[in-house]
């Protein structure tokens, strides 16, 4: 079900203006800053961006990882694909970052140029080193017209109540359209999913009658804690 979902999102996504005038804020720092500040461990984050290039410029990208060594290209193809893979070889101060460049074999069709930067350690060194890395590659790498999703996960025990932290994250984000799904399928991982949006983010779909760049997993973790994957404008990785 929540594959469905997921894709009735992504082409909402696609069909309307993701990106309003200005930026307000980094999502990333906001979402890894509201689970420290909930005395919560970030245990993994990530951040991906996506933008859709021309044949020429994706060679272009590609020609350019060639020529650092710092960079490893790969590459396999398919019927209908070629895919580059590009992996930074060296990973620093909790951070890795990695690449991949889509190009149809029918011309006729744009390619697909993918960053993703993610680490398991937030602290105050890595936000640093995070700030600087994803301005640089939306600098040198990105025309501008990209979107990015950003996600963080973290845990806790029974001591602490979700209800609780979803209503911090609810008052600092000042959240709006607050819409809840509940799993009822038996023996299921995933026990709620919540959606709304915040204006702090210039980033959002439009469905219609509302707005939305918030979603929120929550998850019953494998020895009995609660594990929540909070994402925006909506969660593209397994939760």
């Amino acid at each position: 079900m929540k594959k469905i979902v997921l894709i009735t999102l992504i082409l909402l996504m696609a069909a309307n203006n993701a990106v309003a005038v200005t930026v307000q804020s980094d999502p990333m720092t906001d979402l890894a800053g509201l689970v420290v500040d909930s005395n919560l461990k970030v245990s993994e984050w990530q951040v991906t961006l996506k933008e859709t290039v021309s044949y020429i410029d994706a060679e272009e990208i590609l020609d350019r990882f060639r020529e650092k060594n710092s960079y490893l290209v790969s590459g396999e193809e398919d019927a209908n694909t070629i895919k580059y893979s590009v992996r930074h070889v060296q990973k620093k101060h909790g951070i890795s970052e990695s690449y991949n460049v889509i190009i149809p074999k029918d011309r006729t069709f744009d390619a697909q140029f993918i960053a993703v930067i993610k680490g398991d350690v937030w602290n105050k060194s890595v936000r640093k080193k995070y700030v600087s890395r994803i301005n640089r590659i939306e600098d040198n790498l990105f025309s501008g017209n990209s979107t990015k999703f950003a996600c963080v996960q973290t845990s806790f025990n029974d001591k602490m109540n979700s209800v609780y932290v979803f209503s911090k994250i609810r008052q600092t984000l000042n959240l709006k359209h607050v819409k809840k799904q509940e799993d009822t399928v038996e023996n299921s991982m995933v026990k709620k999913i919540i959606y709304g949006y915040t204006p702090l983010w210039n980033q959002k779909i439009d469905l219609g009658d509302r707005p939305l760049n918030f979603q929120m997993a929550v998850n019953k973790g494998e020895n009995g804690d609660t594990e929540l994957t909070i994402g925006t404008p909506i969660l593209i990785n397994e939760y």
